[in-house]
């Protein structure tokens, strides 16, 4: 992984899900109750920040250790499987590579804001997204109001869907997350939801932002209504501890 600047490490050691200095690396403890603790970034060959934070997470008490993430405040969503160095490193210190997704990069030219799609200035989405599909994305929506990029949609007076943009690598320009509650599904709301994103982020001056944590599935979701200019194949490593 690539050094951090200034104001990407500002981001990463600050509220929601603040990451702590372990050596030279960054890591996140288990939350309360979960035994996963994660590795969120790591300068390439440095051996003894990777044994600190494999130390730090073992008297967390936690069971297992993700490389990427954590979800909620990631620096990257994983290992760019490019990079082979790493890999080895990783490796050659017991992890393994438990899946691989996709960062996309979309062009945001193209989409207009969809009238049932408002931006949230409030608290009032917060909790629901957290409860509704997932604590983390609860934490990414915090970050993402506070920049002015989080969005819902309505189905009869009730919150439906959410998509924010600016939620993690707030200095550039990052998509999501993005949910649509069961019932409001089937009805183009996803889409309306992330066009509505994409537009905003058009407005502010990118031509192209990054969609993170993509599975392959997915991705014929995007390619229906963005130009989808590249992607990179990043791999989810994971040792177990005892």
């Amino acid at each position: 992984m690539g050094p951090l600047s200034p104001e990407a490490l500002r981001e990463k050691v600050s509220e929601p899900r603040a990451l702590r200095h372990v050596e030279g690396a960054l890591y996140a403890p288990p939350l309360a109750g979960a035994t996963v603790a994660w590795l969120a970034w790591l300068v390439e060959g440095d051996e003894r920040s990777l044994d600190a934070v494999i130390e730090r997470a073992r008297r967390d008490g936690a069971r297992a250790l993700q490389v990427g993430g954590p979800p909620g405040n990631y620096v990257a969503s994983g290992v760019d499987a490019r990079d082979e160095g790493l890999r080895r490193s990783l490796e050659s210190k017991g992890f393994c590579a438990i899946g691989e997704h996709l960062d996309l990069v979309v062009a945001t030219a193209g989409h207009g804001a969809h009238n049932d799609v408002a931006r949230v200035d409030g608290d009032e989405a917060l909790a629901w997204i957290a409860d509704t599909f997932a604590r983390a994305w609860g934490f990414e929506a915090s970050r993402a109001r506070s920049h002015g990029g989080l969005f819902v949609t309505r189905r009869e007076g009730a919150l439906a869907g959410f998509a924010c943009h600016s939620g993690n690598r707030a200095w550039e320009p990052t998509f999501g997350p993005i949910g649509v509650h069961a019932r409001a599904r089937g009805g183009g709301a996803g889409r309306r939801l992330a066009e509505t994103v994409l537009c905003d982020l058009a407005a502010r001056g990118f031509d192209e932002a990054t969609v993170p944590w993509v599975d392959a599935a997915t991705v014929r979701f995007y390619e229906s209504f963005c130009t989808v200019r590249s992607r990179v194949a990043r791999v989810a490593y994971r040792r177990t501890l005892t």
